[in-house]
């Protein structure tokens, strides 16, 4: 998993350069920011709506003051915690049970399909 800070999020050209990856805390460690096995950044061309909804997020007080999906500034012991409330969400809404990663999946899927690729 990778630590999205917000100066990250590049304005001209749009795009998001990632410097750090997060290790997963345990019971007895707190989860911490590291640098990236290579010492390379991962840079992902973003589009503007994908800036508009960040903005949107940090404006609405989704963010906190230095990481774009954490209020208090703080990571959680478990990066994992997105889990239940996906399940959750995909429950009441009656969808088939998937992991955040084959949501993404689905989702590009879906946008390629709609848009006439194969």
């Amino acid at each position: 998993m990778y630590a999205i800070e917000r100066r990250l999020i590049r304005r001209a050209p749009v795009r998001l350069v990632v410097e750090q990856a997060v290790q997963r805390g345990t019971k007895t460690r707190t989860t911490k920011i590291v640098s990236r096995k290579n010492d390379e950044a991962y840079v992902l061309d973003l589009t503007e709506d994908v800036l508009a909804a960040v903005d949107w997020r940090v404006g609405a007080g989704y963010a906190g003051k230095e990481f774009l999906f954490s209020k208090t500034g703080d990571l959680p012991r478990y990066i994992d915690s997105h889990v239940r409330p996906l399940k959750l969400v995909q429950q009441k809404l009656g969808l088939r049970l998937l992991s955040h990663r084959k949501v993404g999946r689905h989702s590009v899927a879906s946008l390629a399909v709609t848009s006439g690729s194969p």
